[in-house]
C-alpha cells in the first residue's frame, strides 16, 4: 500500500492554503478548488489533508471522521477476504444459501462465484 503525503490546510483570509511537502504552497478561494490544485501538483498520489479550520472541535471532529472512515475501509477489505474464504470453503449450498450466509445478494454471489472461477480459484461445485 502507498503511504499517503500529508498537507497541512489552513484556513485564511482570502480562503484556504495547503502546505504540500516537497511542493511548497498551494493557495485557493475555495477548499474544493484547493483540493483540485493539490492533486494536481501530488500527481495522483494519495493524500491524507490535516485541517486548520479555526474550529478546533470542527478539526476533532473531521480527524475522527478521517480515522473511522480509515477503520472502515480496513473492516470492509477483511469483510471481502472473509466472503472469498467462504465461497471457497463452500461446497454444495445454493447461491441462494450462501448469499444468505454472507449477507449479499444471490446476484452478487454469482458474480463472485464467477471471478473466482475466471481466477481459477473454484473448487468446481
Amino acid at each position: 500500500m502507498e503511504a499517503s503525503s500529508a498537507v497541512v490546510v489552513s484556513r485564511t483570509g482570502a480562503g484556504w492554503r495547503a502546505v504540500v511537502a516537497g511542493h511548497g504552497l498551494v493557495a485557493a478561494r475555495s477548499l474544493q478548488a484547493l483540493d483540485r490544485r493539490v492533486q494536481t501538483v501530488m500527481h495522483g498520489q494519495p493524500v491524507s489533508y490535516q485541517f486548520r479550520t479555526g474550529n478546533d472541535e470542527l478539526d476533532r471532529l473531521v480527524r475522527r471522521l478521517c480515522i473511522t472512515r480509515a477503520a472502515a475501509r480496513r473492516y470492509d477489505d477483511k469483510a471481502r477476504r472473509l466472503i472469498d474464504e467462504i465461497l471457497l470453503l463452500q461446497s454444495r449450498l445454493s447461491q441462494r444459501d450462501v448469499s444468505v450466509l454472507v449477507g449479499l445478494s444471490h446476484q452478487r454471489v454469482y458474480q463472485l462465484r464467477a471471478r473466482q472461477r475466471e481466477l481459477g480459484l473454484g473448487q468446481g461445485d
